[in-house]
């Protein structure tokens, strides 16, 4: 500690530097004013007479109190929920305005100031965590300690908070602190109460995390640096919701990090310390260069293979998703199916999918015990390891090859919900069956508001809702986060059909799609002033053409088992359900050029995720996890603006759609409708299918209420463009592991995006 405080705390750390680090207030203004993201403060308090006329009722429902020159995390109170006159901190322990009077008091008067002298409040937004770490830090926020040093990170350290240290990240309250690997964001080793540990409290390994969003938070850690012009800085970060978020800044940074990683901070000083960094970003790419832990040759091995047992489950996709066990016999020299496995008789190859890859060969046919109904030899397993240590149980199967119960749990969630699913229709309901009388009357006499009208409900919405609230919670799996999600989603999907035709949609609606915000207001405005409509002059293709040409491209691309079905009355020109059609509307009218965007949309997203998801081994990735829609419309939107072509109008529908469900709030249909027109310059047609995508689901259309289902599309492009270009083509190709979205990835690590059978042309070259 000496050496560090000579050798870099106060060569490179000046007076100002540490009062500019400890004074939060003024810290949070500088950083913001630079593009810097943190908490929102609500107030500052700095005096008594502040506090005893401050209105406790101006308190929004959660919120952080805090001292300004604090340190260690003492002084903090975190709020989680305001109950009328009493607060509920998130442990759970329920305090008075009184209560929170006291701490105020204490803060006031420099109890927990680094100087020990007077101090100030500071009310702030309080900031939810990132929902990765929902099963290993269920309450508080974790946050990320990095230090910096000549612009390059140096050393991580993820502070998990526990019930000992009441949902603070504070490694002396009783915190985990876990070390991390700079090139890829992995935690790697744990310490707790200054002792190395091996599990978190959930019962996961200290080094089974791989943190989100890893390369933003060492760009916003050296930001940090490069702004405040600290020589030698640690950055508190946390990973929210809302993206990284700056905590705080610190210029007397201990050395707990150096215990976490298992490594010597000085050594990583000196190696960057006379290294000409020419900004944040060579300053990250130097430091994982520098400091991205080696894997072991074991581990170099296993990550180049994946590991099977001697008896294995597979799923039989030519044989009606059947799952079966197999036996592994490294040395077979054949494919063999039981007889009592049933097959169309055409077959001549058996497919089947084994831990994450699907594998096509010929078969043959043998009567095989009971404990099997497939063998496969060693020859077919190139890129697997097979683990002959796992010995056969007493009835003569395998014992590993049996599912753990809570494997067994998550297939009969993952079936369950298939099923429920499917059996939703979500949007038919929506979709009003007056819909082709009123457009037609309303075009021609565009003076009130249509009152749309539904079909009768066929769903027993409360008895699906009952049969998913019976579904186990409490599962001990790596991707049970993603199967709660979609317990929760499809619940909310109930809801919202059941509040069809009033004003009352609205709220599920934002649960389900999000809502737009000023800030996605304003990027509508911009993007549609930047972007002006660019005419598309190809040629109009008939219906016939338009049939022929999606026949040819699907066939073209391996998907001829797809099917193309003509609709009457249908809302869009082209779309695709979950069975394997494509519909088309049977009075489409559509430009060479916009086919070719709206196949890319269509085709090579929508039917190229589902697809892909078909050949893992749950449903869930077929049907979409949970508020996978936005990952989907947002790529979607990325393929056809690749494609390169004038999109005309199709260019600013996802804008024109979110300006809409903005305005809508305070608009009925006919005045929205207007409104578009005049001050955007929609026209009629384009103006009433854009009311239509956010008033639908209500009966009278005049209310001011929304359906925010479309503003995923423009929030999905704007974030996969900014995917796309921290991650590349390489990103783009993980995201087509199946129907997800991208926050779902650090739950897929063990999934290898190298069996996707189908990806769009543009990101293949990885």
């Amino acid at each position: 500690m000496n050496a560090r405080n000579l050798l870099y705390i106060e060569r490179y750390n000046t007076r100002a530097d540490k009062r500019f680090a400890d004074d939060k207030i003024y810290t949070k203004h500088f950083l913001s004013s630079r593009g810097i993201g943190s908490a929102k403060i609500y107030t500052v308090i700095r005096s008594y007479k502040e506090l005893k006329h401050f209105q406790p009722s101006s308190l929004p429902h959660s919120f952080v109190i805090k001292p300004n020159h604090g340190f260690g995390g003492e002084g903090i109170i975190v709020i989680g929920e305001t109950r009328g006159d009493t607060f509920v901190s998130i442990t759970g322990e329920r305090v008075s305005w009184r209560d929170l009077f006291r701490a105020c008091i204490a803060i006031l008067g420099g109890k927990y100031a680094i100087s020990g002298l007077r101090d100030e409040v500071i009310i702030e937004e309080r900031l939810e965590a990132h929902e990765y770490f929902r099963t290993c830090a269920p309450a508080g926020l974790p946050d990320v300690r990095v230090i910096v040093f000549n612009l390059i990170p140096v050393v991580a350290m993820l502070r998990l908070p526990t019930a000992e240290s009441h949902g603070k990240a504070n490694l002396h309250l009783g915190a985990i602190g876990l070390g991390i690997d700079l090139g890829t964001g992995k935690t790697t080793y744990g310490v707790q109460h200054g002792c190395f540990v091996t599990l978190l409290p959930n019962g996961d390994r200290v080094n089974s995390l791989t943190l989100p969003d890893w390369d933003s938070v060492l760009h916003t850690a050296a930001q940090c640096q490069k702004v405040s012009e600290i020589g030698y800085l640690a950055v508190d970060l946390a990973l929210t919701n809302k993206g990284v978020k700056v905590l705080e800044l610190n210029a007397r940074a201990g050395l707990s990090v150096q215990i976490a990683n298992r490594v010597f901070l000085k050594s990583r000083l000196e190696k960057v310390a006379d290294l000409k960094v020419i900004d944040p970003k060579q300053g990250v790419e130097i430091a994982q260069t520098l400091f991205a832990r080696a894997p072991t040759r074991a581990e170099k091995q296993i990550a180049a293979s994946r590991v099977v047992n001697l008896f294995e489950r597979v799923r039989l996709l030519n044989a009606g998703q059947e799952e079966v066990t197999a036996k592994i016999d490294p040395h077979a020299e054949a494919l063999v199916l039981a007889d009592r496995i049933s097959l169309p008789p055409e077959e001549t190859v058996l497919s089947f999918h084994l831990r994450g890859e699907k594998i096509v060969s010929p078969f043959a046919r043998a009567a095989l015990p009971p404990s099997h109904a497939l063998v496969i030899p060693g020859k077919l397993l190139k890129g697997f390891l097979i683990n002959i240590a796992s010995a056969p149980s007493p009835d003569g199967a395998a014992a590993a090859h049996r599912p753990t119960p809570d494997e067994k749990i998550i297939l009969n969630i993952d079936k369950k919900l298939f099923e429920i699913g499917k059996r939703i229709h979500f949007l038919a309901h929506l979709k009003p069956e007056n819909l082709a009388s009123l457009r037609a009357l309303f075009l021609a006499h565009p003076t009130a508001s249509p009152a749309f009208t539904y079909p009768p409900l066929d769903l027993d919405i409360e008895g699906l809702r009952k049969e998913l609230a019976k579904l186990p919670r409490d599962v001990s799996h790596p991707l049970a986060p993603l199967f709660l999600e979609k317990i929760n989603e499809l619940d909310t999907r109930l809801a919202l059909i059941a509040h069809r035709g009033t004003p009352d949609i609205m709220p599920y609606s934002v649960a389900l799609y999000g809502d737009v915000t000023r800030e996605d207001f304003d990027r509508a405005v911009r993007w549609i002033r930047a972007y002006p409509v660019e005419l598309d002059t190809s040629r109009e293709l008939s219906v016939k053409e338009i049939h022929t040409i999606a026949r040819a491209f699907l066939i073209a691309h391996h998907l001829k088992h797809w099917k193309i079905a003509l609709q009457d009355n249908a809302a869009v020109d082209m779309q695709v359900n979950k069975s394997g059609t494509l519909f088309l509307s049977a009075h489409a009218r559509m430009t060479e050029h916009r086919l070719m965007a709206v196949l890319a949309h269509e085709v090579e997203t929508h039917i190229y995720r589902q697809e892909n998801g078909r050949l893992l081994p749950y449903r869930i990735f077929e049907q979409g996890t949970a508020r996978y829609l936005e990952t989907e419309e947002g790529l979607a939107m990325l393929n056809q603006e690749r494609t390169g072509v004038p999109l005309g109008e199709k260019k600013l529908w996802a804008a024109w759609r979110t300006l809409a469900i903005w305005h809508g709030r305070n608009m009925g249909f006919v005045t929205l409708f207007h409104y578009l027109k005049s001050a955007y310059g929609l026209t009629d047609e384009s103006a009433w299918h854009t009311c239509l995508k956010v008033k639908r689901g209500l009966a009278d259309t005049d209310a001011h209420a929304v359906f925010t289902k479309d503003r995923v599309y423009f929030s999905g492009y704007l974030k996969m463009n900014e995917f796309y270009r921290h991650h590349g083509n390489q990103g783009i190709r993980r995201l087509y592991l199946g129907k997800i979205k991208i926050e779902d990835l650090p739950l897929l690590s063990s999934f290898d995006e190298r069996g996707v059978k189908y990806t769009p042309s543009w990101c293949q070259n990885v």
